[in-house]
């Protein structure tokens, strides 16, 4: 049991268990125990490290530079960490008013007048005239039309036709009767015709001889013997005889021979007799209008277009001429027109920011990263025993120069470690 308590003390205190009541010798309490002489305690920690009295622990610190960033909103210059504000540039003219995106410069001057083509002042220039000439109207006299080549005035006159047959003919319900003449034809029945005669062959021999039998007659290298009878007649066709059988006639009918009175004309168009009267036109004008050599003469009055010779019409008195200027632009106090000339800009300067990486905390002047780390604490005695005793916070370790231990029996032990 004295092995173990002498090996806990020369053993770091904080990974010491904290004894119990079974750890003290056989027979003995642990609050018994007194610790007549105690010496203070050495603490020591690994190279590098010192002992904190605040922690009870053996602390080194590392240290690492801070990195440095500018705030959100602001932009990292040479000059430090810089925030922009802006604000709209406010247009100006030097000359003119501002219209738009110009300066524009208005010059007034009175217009002048003029009258549209074909028109002329009036005397006194307050208006615009016109003389135009249209047709003369015309009329003609009751019952009378006008011409196609409307220069005349004409009147038809009916009347109705007059009808005869022509000469060697007679009128009658089918027409003008003609009757036509001809002479009979004769002809025979049998053989030729020769002389008014009919002449029929009865016999006929070849003769190279022009001499013939008795009777015979020689025609054409043949010798003949011919009888003779009267020729019959007949009248061509479409023709019959005379009652006294001496000719031919034919009954034919013409369409009646037409006329028209004496001054009349026939009209195909309206199949009548027609005689024209002619009249001569009679020439108006309309209401507001003069008869002239040319025409109708009537004036149309306009108003006066007013015009300009420079510049634009304004209203109708007025000619103005408009002269456009660049705009200018201006920023409020303190501010600045960007490169672009877009709008305007002031910059104040904000602190720059420092941080650390996981671990560091930032040193009070903000010059450093710094990390804090521990090991842990070797505790030893010069004089006496290394030995824990119990305090109202908990065990404390104490260099005991003279230890014993009151048990139930009269054993004590001097010199040793113990618990209290």
């Amino acid at each position: 049991m004295k092995a173990a308590i002498v090996l806990c003390a020369s053993a770091i205190l904080l990974s010491c268990p904290t004894p119990a009541a079974s750890q003290t010798p056989d027979g003995y309490q642990q609050q018994h125990g007194v610790c007549h002489k105690k010496e203070n305690v050495h603490y020591e920690c690994p190279r590098g490290y010192t002992y904190d009295d605040e922690s009870l622990k053996c602390i080194k610190h590392d240290h690492m530079e801070p990195y440095t960033y500018c705030p959100k909103g602001t932009k990292e210059t040479a000059d430090g960490c810089v925030k922009y504000v802006y604000q709209k540039k406010t247009p100006y003219c030097e000359h003119g008013k501002l219209e738009g995106h110009k300066c524009i410069h208005r010059k007034y001057t009175d217009a002048e007048y003029q009258c549209k083509d074909g028109y002329s002042f009036t005397h006194d220039k307050s208006k615009c005239f016109a003389d135009k000439y249209t047709a003369k109207l015309h009329k003609c006299p009751g019952g009378y039309e006008l011409t196609k080549d409307k220069k005349n005035c004409i009147k038809h006159i009916y009347a109705d036709l007059k009808y005869y047959c022509p000469k060697h003919s007679y009128a009658t319900a089918k027409g003008c009767k003609v009757t036509t003449y001809e002479a009979k034809v004769p002809y025979c029945h049998q053989g030729y015709l020769e002389g008014g005669k009919c002449v029929v062959i009865k016999h006929s021999y070849h003769s190279y001889y022009p001499k013939c039998k008795q009777g015979y007659s020689f025609r054409r290298h043949k010798c003949v013997l011919e009888s003779y009878h009267d020729a019959r007649y007949k009248c061509p066709r479409g023709f019959a005889f005379t009652d006294d059988q001496s000719k031919c006639y034919v009954d034919k009918y013409v369409a009646k021979l037409r006329e028209c009175p004496h001054g009349y004309k026939w009209s195909r168009h309206d199949s009548k007799c027609v005689r024209y009267e002619y009249a001569d036109l009679k020439y108006y004008c309309p209401k507001h209008s003069v008869l002239t050599h040319k025409g109708c003469k009537s004036t149309i009055y306009e108003a006066k277009a007013p015009y300009c010779t420079h510049g634009n019409l304004e209203g109708d008195h007025k000619c103005v001429v408009e002269e456009a200027f660049l705009v200018d632009y201006e920023c409020p106090d303190g501010y600045q027109l960007t490169k672009d000339s877009s709008k305007c800009y002031a910059k104040t300067f904000v602190d720059i920011k420092y941080s650390c990486v996981d671990g560091y905390k930032l040193s009070e002047e903000k010059d450093k990263c710094v990390k804090a780390l521990y090991a842990d604490v070797a505790h030893k005695c010069l004089k006496g025993k290394l030995t824990l005793i119990a305090g109202s916070s908990g065990y404390a370790p104490v260099c005991c120069i003279d230890l014993y231990y009151v048990g139930n029996g009269s054993k004590s032990i001097r010199g040793g470690n113990t618990f209290h």
